[in-house]
């Protein structure tokens, strides 16, 4: 019995110093994932700021096109309503002016005709 006790004290031994292999073998596995996790936790951050600084940059360029845009489109406005005003100024001078032009412009035109009539008569002869 001694012999029996002694051969399973051995197998229970032998199987304890290879589950203890097997741990220590675990765990360093888990030691390099852990490893692994931390390097990739890493470039996951580096990754995550590096887009969040090209997300600013490209909201200041596109900011900053916006507020180029609005500035011109000011300027057409600003142009436009120019033009308007200088527009209403010239008609309101040719209604001041066309009175007096109207009378000319009339006496004008009687001239031509007159002209006109002489000239038709001067082939007729």
């Amino acid at each position: 019995m001694v012999g029996q006790n002694k051969d399973e004290v051995e197998e229970a031994m032998s199987m304890v110093e290879t589950l203890a292999d097997q741990l220590v073998q675990r765990e360093g596995e888990l030691l390099h994932e852990k490893s692994e996790v931390k390097k990739l936790a890493i470039l996951l951050k580096k990754a995550s700021e590096d887009a969040k600084k090209v997300v600013e940059e490209e909201r200041a360029c596109a900011r900053a096109k916006i507020e180029s845009a609005t500035a011109a489109v000011q300027r057409v406005l600003q142009a436009f309503h120019e033009h308007e005003k200088l527009s209403r100024s010239q008609e309101k001078q040719l209604r001041l002016i066309s009175p007096l032009i109207a009378p000319t412009m009339n006496h004008g035109h009687h001239i031509l005709r007159f002209q006109g009539k002489k000239s038709k008569r001067k082939k007729g002869k």
